[in-house]
This record gives C-alpha cells, sequence and structure tokens, in this order.
C-alpha cells in the first residue's frame, strides 16, 4: 500500500465534511469540502467527479458534515510486486511500500519489546531522565487528553487517553500500550506539553521551554518576567534542564506550534529598555520512558496479566539537574522498523 484515492460520488449535497490532510510543515489543507455556502446551496456539476488522493503516512481526518449526506468511494493504491526492466548501466533502486497504520503500530510494539529485553539499553536509572522523544503531529486540548485534574504529563497516558490521539501519534501510543502489555509495564508513555516564546530557548540566553503539566490556557498578562511565567504556567521544570531525551524524530517534523498568547516580558524585572513585548507558543511530545533493565527482567518474568496502562506513580522531575545537550536527529522519512537501540539517533 502505498496511498489513498478517494472519490466524491455526484449528487451529494452537504455542508462541512471536509477532508482535513496534514503537511509535514505543520500546515493542514482542505479538500472535498461541502457545497453549501450560508442558506443556498452551490449545486456541483454531476458530469464531474472531485477526487483526491495522497500518501499512506499522511495524517488526514475527516471533518464533521453538518447538514446532508456525504458519500465517498475509498481505493488503496499498491505497487504491484514486479521487476522493472531498468536501462544498461543505470543504478538499481528498490521501492519500499508503505506500512500500513497497523502495520506500524505492530513493528513499532515489537521494536519496543526488544529494547525491553535489550540489557544494553538504558541499563540504569539516569539523571535527568532519558527516554526516547517523538514530537507531537498534532496540538490537543485538554478536554481531550486531559479531562481532569489527575491527569498531566507526570503520568502515563492510560488506553481512554491514548484513544484520543491522532495520526502518527496514535500508531506511537497504541504501539507502547501493546509493547507494555506484553513486557508486565516496562514501557510507558508520557504526553508532555511546553510552553516557549522568542528568548526561552537555550540558544537565546533562556533556560530553555517551560514544562506544563497540561496544556496551558491563554495569557494576557501585562508585565512577566521569567519567574511570573513559570507561575503563571505551573511550570514543572524547564525542557533543557529537566531531561535528557534521545530524540526519534527531528522536533522540527512536530505539529505548528500553537499561540499561546503574549506579555511585556523583562528577564530581570526591570521593565526599562530592557523589557519588549513576546509572543507565546506551545508544543508537545511524547515520552517513552523505559525500566532500568534489572527492573525490566523481573517485571518480565512476573504476571503481566494484572498490568494496567497508565497505573504508575508520579515520574520525579529534578529542577536542579545540570543541562545537557539534546541530540537531535536529521530530518527524514517516518520508518518506525528503523531505530537503533544504541544511545543516539535512528539510522
Amino acid at each position: 500500500m502505498v496511498g489513498t484515492l478517494l472519490v466524491q460520488l455526484p449528487g451529494a449535497y452537504y455542508e462541512g465534511g471536509a477532508l482535513e490532510i496534514s503537511a509535514g510543515d505543520g500546515s493542514k489543507t482542505k479538500v472535498l469540502d461541502g457545497y453549501k455556502l450560508g442558506k443556498k446551496w452551490q449545486l456541483p456539476d454531476p458530469t464531474k467527479l472531485r477526487i483526491a488522493a495522497f500518501f499512506c503516512d499522511i495524517d488526514h481526518e475527516v471533518l464533521k458534515v453538518d447538514e446532508g449526506i456525504r458519500l465517498t468511494v475509498a481505493f488503496i493504491l499498491r505497487i504491484k510486486n514486479i521487476t522493472p526492466e531498468l536501462p544498461s548501466g543505470s543504478v538499481n533502486r528498490v521501492v519500499l511500500p508503505c506500512l500500513t497504520p497497523s502495520a506500524q503500530e505492530t513493528a513499532l510494539a515489537a521494536k519496543f519489546v526488544e529494547f525491553c529485553k535489550d540489557k544494553s539499553f538504558l541499563p540504569e536509572t539516569l539523571d535527568p531522565p532519558t527516554f526516547l522523544a517523538f514530537p507531537c503531529f498534532h496540538l490537543y486540548t485538554n478536554q481531550q487528553v486531559f479531562p481532569s485534574h489527575e491527569d498531566t504529563a507526570e503520568v502515563p497516558l492510560t488506553k481512554a487517553q491514548v484513544a484520543k490521539l491522532k495520526g502518527k501519534d496514535a500508531i506511537l501510543g497504541k504501539a507502547v500500550l501493546s509493547a507494555a502489555e506484553k513486557t508486565g509495564g516496562c514501557v510507558e508513555i508520557y504526553l508532555q506539553p511546553m510552553v516557549g516564546h522568542e528568548y526561552s530557548s537555550v540558544d537565546d540566553g533562556g533556560n530553555g521551554d517551560y514544562l506544563t503539566p497540561q496544556f496551558p490556557k491563554y495569557c494576557k498578562v501585562r508585565r512577566m518576567d521569567d519567574e511570573d511565567i513559570a507561575s503563571h504556567f505551573d511550570s514543572i521544570g524547564h525542557f533543557d534542564e529537566a531531561f535528557d531525551p534521545i530524540w526519534v524524530i527531528d522536533q522540527e517534523l512536530g505539529h505548528k506550534p500553537g499561540n499561546a498568547g503574549y506579555t511585556w516580558w523583562s528577564a530581570t524585572g526591570y521593565y526599562g529598555n530592557e523589557a519588549g513585548d513576546v509572543n507565546f507558543y506551545v508544543k508537545s511530545f511524547l515520552r517513552v520512558e523505559f525500566e532500568p533493565y534489572t527492573k525490566r527482567k523481573k517485571m518480565m518474568q512476573g504476571n503481566k496479566e494484572n498490568y494496567v496502562p497508565g497505573s504508575k506513580r508520579k515520574i520525579g522531575i529534578s529542577a536542579t539537574s545540570q543541562p545537557k545537550k539534546i541530540q537531535i536527529c536529521k530530518p527524514g522519512r517516518y520508518d518506525p522498523t528503523r531505530y537503533s537501540v544504541s544511545r543516539g539517533c535512528s539510522p
């Protein structure tokens, strides 16, 4: 399978119901949207068909149909398994088929189980905590993923929370839960929101983006310094100080940062010539955490049937941890079968 072709049947009149396709840069495109504009129906030409095609690794979603009936036919696009005749002297190329979402989930789960059994992979507890990091491809709301005050970034996601994830995020979440059930809870997945502004990164002289227990509310406070920002967003630490992640996928391939407000900011609390306007943005990532090997070994030998996803205690984030350099992988095609078990990026 390499993609999907959607054909909208003529004679179906509806309002809403657009197909929203997400690009790798975070932008979204809407196609096959309804015909009704206001109170008038914009009737389509019955002799013409509207179509949409996209690769199988593209995140997409059909939005709510507000009125009418939406009729489409979906075709699975495959590459025929043949060996093409290449011109003499040409370089042979192998076209790898895209994995279906269920196949990606299975491959990821098997890799996570392999990590759990590998005594050389994260053999002991590290400070700051080290884990596999995946940027979220979708931006969520608290109502979706953190519906109660007990649901925070400090506790693992449950099955109900993972069910709210979309696209590649959902594939990763389901794969971790599957691996956890097979290993007695040796691996867990967390969703971590964070807030930043133009000068919060370490490269710009800041302490790093602010880690928040839930997705932040829109901020419109008149004046704020660094301590005010941390207090306002209930920060549980700074990204570059609290964590030492292994980025499996480049952060820049994640969702487009969301708008989290603005303020008149000063690093020192003096609002004279040193202060200026800043805009807050919200980003998020999924972190996959593993128990140290000695504990993983005991858990895998124990009773796996008693494991309940999301039942672990809150993790500890050290606010006094020293910053460590974060290793970032180069942008590339999303391939869940190519993760390396060594400390570092995928090949």
